[in-house]
């Protein structure tokens, strides 16, 4: 019965997911989104294709580097194949929670909760830089598109800075970081079942987290070059830093939107059409440089994973 349950989960899933990038299709010209991918530039398609190599070179370093301090693995294959079976588990479910799970299955030497909590943080500073680059450029794009007055939008700067420069302060101070981490105490159970839990952040420094966040630039970049390239690609006209902008919002946006489809398909979507629509550009450029991103940066790596996954299960 539990079996059966999460099929239906699935199959839900997936409806909703179809039943979005259909949405968007049919709010679109058809015939315009399929010119558009006719008369695109391949030679950038495939330029932007050859990024997602030396962008899952980053994600394993950055893995890579988590598992040797904080779960003391060393094995590199062992790393590799926890890193692509994440990006296979992730495809299934909304939000990419099973990349925690996937993560999690060769990695046996260490407790679940720990590989959970070293996914979590290898998750958590792309967040961070997301998180405050795309407040930054939401505040840019409000008062360009939206002409909110300069009063709020120095106010909202004003925010989004203190709230940083207090995160990274924390962040680089591992004293003050450790005072807000949950204690053993006698007179809590619960808080003695999350001390547990979270104990491997103890081991958390701050040349893990420089390097960290540097990695984590790094794999942010790549994902807003790619996404330039592309958009370049189907537009035929050479506005890079717009793109840029623009992919730095369609990825905030797809961060802080709650999504129940696989893969996050359709957020993506339709926050990329929302993004260049306003900067002038066609919607079909923003729904086919939105859905080739899926492509080569979920879809591939998913594909390699589940490659690596039946060999050795055959093996």
């Amino acid at each position: 019965m539990p079996e059966l349950k999460k099929k239906y989960i699935i199959i839900i899933k997936l409806i909703l997911a179809i039943g979005l990038i259909w949405y968007l299709f049919t709010k679109f010209d058809y015939d315009e989104i399929i010119n558009n991918l006719s008369q695109a530039n391949y030679k950038l398609v495939i330029l932007a294709f050859s990024f997602t190599f030396i962008n899952l070179i980053i994600q394993f370093k950055k893995w890579q580097l988590s598992c040797n301090l904080l779960l003391n693995e060393i094995n590199k294959k062992e790393i590799y194949y926890s890193l692509f079976y994440g990006f296979t588990a992730a495809v299934f479910t909304p939000m990419r929670v099973g990349e925690y799970l996937g993560r999690a299955l060769t990695l046996k030497k260490n407790t679940f909760s720990d590989v959970i909590v070293t996914s979590f943080l290898d998750k958590l500073f792309p967040l961070i830089i997301l998180t405050f680059s795309g407040s930054i450029s939401s505040i840019i794009f409000l008062y360009v598109f939206y002409g909110v007055t300069n009063y709020l939008i120095y106010s909202m700067f004003l925010i989004v800075m203190i709230l940083f420069v207090i995160a990274f302060s924390v962040l680089f101070n591992p004293k003050s970081f450790k005072k807000i981490l949950p204690q053993k105490s006698a007179d809590s159970k619960l808080l003695n079942k999350i001390a547990v839990k979270i104990r491997i952040l103890n081991k958390l420094t701050p040349s893990y987290i420089f390097k960290m966040l540097f990695y984590s630039l790094l794999q942010i970049s790549c994902y807003l070059v790619q996404y330039s390239i592309l958009a370049v690609a189907f537009s035929n006209k050479n506005n890079f830093l717009k793109y840029m902008w623009a992919g730095i919002l369609t990825m905030f946006t797809k961060t802080i939107i709650p999504s129940l489809t696989l893969g996050d398909l359709g957020i993506r979507e339709g926050s990329s059409v929302f993004y260049l629509s306003k900067m002038g550009a066609d919607a079909s450029v923003g729904f086919n440089a939105a859905i080739f991103l899926f492509f080569i940066n979920v879809l591939f790596p998913a594909l390699i994973g589940l490659f690596l996954l039946i060999r050795k299960n055959d093996d």
